[in-house]
């Protein structure tokens, strides 16, 4: 297959760029390297790439475009080839925090409704039959019926910048898929985390700061009480559910819960990121709750099950264990 990845570079889209080349796919890869860690990925691609030789049958080496912003109008669809016909977009690209979002809710409107507008306009010009789409469970809000099915959103509201733009997003990539046939597929993704996902962002995920600090041999510091639960849900399992949606037709405009469909407390995730180097004498310590983050959140699966024949493989504890792996091989990230 042919697949233009936007935010290639990032954590999600580093692994999955990784999978398509191992499955021999021709891989066109977008990334505005907007943060710190997507520079240091993208060289770790291109170092692949010159050692390795990855070609499809019929069509040359996979690439990589950099410094490309994808919301700006007609910016994606003249860089590619326009000679070249392609399977796919995956859209990953956009700036993914909460607490960002209230700080700088006009970037993420612009980031995500209109990027993810121009790449649906790519898609529709260029007759590419299939876009998937990475939303966000931040579209639920703070749900009160766990686990939380597809069909929930419609009594729901979001409670943060965030989770309203990319809701927006959502209703846009819904409308194409009904106005052109557009077999558009939308991906809820809860709490993702493993190796490649940068600790020491600001903003970054809470099992890579938990597994960071105790690399370190620090307290992981926990917002809040500790009470509130998520859904983890291991890298790897997300990329195999984007690749099942690349090889499988799916109804034009379905949203798919992705996520492990358990829950666990972030109590109990920092006693497990502590357990896994064994520093039983770390405890953790606490801090004020943020703003706009939401108390609970468990997701039902049973539609990704049903519509990809796909299941996440990975346990907590053994996705902790790689990830604590990646971070110990590496130093930390990056």
């Amino acid at each position: 297959m042919r697949i233009v990845v936007t935010g290639g570079a990032g954590f999600i889209g580093y692994n999955l760029i990784h999978k398509l080349f191992e499955q021999q796919h021709h891989v066109i890869a977008f990334d505005d390297l907007s943060a710190g860690e997507p520079s240091r990925r993208r060289d770790k691609l291109l170092n692949k790439l010159a050692k390795e030789t990855y070609k499809d049958q019929n069509a040359g080496y996979r690439d990589l475009v950099l410094n490309h912003d994808i919301e700006t109008p007609n910016l994606l669809n003249s860089t590619l080839n326009m000679t070249e016909q392609f399977d796919a977009i995956v859209h990953l690209a956009a700036p993914i925090s909460v607490p960002q979002s209230y700080e700088q809710p006009r970037a993420y409107i612009d980031q995500i409704v209109d990027g993810t507008t121009e790449v649906l306009e790519v898609a529709r010009q260029r007759k590419i039959k299939k876009v998937i789409f990475a939303s966000s469970a931040a579209v639920y809000g703070d749900v009160t019926r766990r686990p939380t099915r597809e069909s929930d959103l419609d009594h729901m509201i979001p409670t943060s910048p965030y989770g309203v733009v990319k809701r927006a997003a959502e209703d846009m990539a819904r409308t194409y898929a009904k106005a052109h046939d557009l077999e558009t597929v939308i991906f809820r993704f809860f709490n993702v985390y493993g190796p490649e996902q940068d600790p020491t962002n600001q903003y970054a995920g809470v099992v890579g700061k938990f597994l960071e600090a105790v690399r370190q041999g620090k307290s992981p510091t926990i917002l809040g009480a500790g009470t509130q639960t998520r859904d983890f849900v291991y890298v790897g399992d997300v990329t195999d559910a984007i690749v099942a949606a690349l090889t499988k037709t799916v109804k034009p405009g379905t949203t798919l819960n992705i996520a492990s469909g358990r829950a666990t407390s972030i109590n109990d995730l920092a006693k497990e990121s502590i357990a896994v180097n064994g520093k039983k004498s770390l405890q953790p310590k606490y801090e004020d709750a943020r703003p706009g983050e939401i108390e609970h959140s468990l997701a039902d699966i049973s539609a990704a099950r049903e519509a990809l024949k796909w299941s996440p493989k990975t346990s907590l504890k053994e996705g902790l264990a790689k990830t604590y792996a990646w971070l110990k091989s590496s130093g930390s990230a990056p």
